[in-house]
């Protein structure tokens, strides 16, 4: 069974926290490219490292950026 991501869900955590995404740029040191490149979900994976920086400002798990499915 593999599992992949569906949909990236940074849009959702920045609502849901009433935080920009310039604040979470400014909080992790992304690049505004990078963020963008994920949020738009142009860029289907982090690396591992933006997940846990990224993760830690929203307060949740890595495995909770993305929306998953199992094929």
């Amino acid at each position: 069974m593999a599992i992949k991501p569906v949909r990236c869900l940074i849009p959702s955590l920045l609502e849901e926290r009433k935080m920009t995404q310039q604040q979470l740029i400014e909080r992790t040191g992304i690049a505004k490219s990078t963020i963008s490149a994920y949020s738009r979900f142009h860029r289907k994976a982090m690396t591992l490292q933006s997940a846990i920086v990224i993760a830690e400002v929203f307060g949740v798990h890595p495995r909770d950026l993305y929306e998953w499915d199992s094929e």
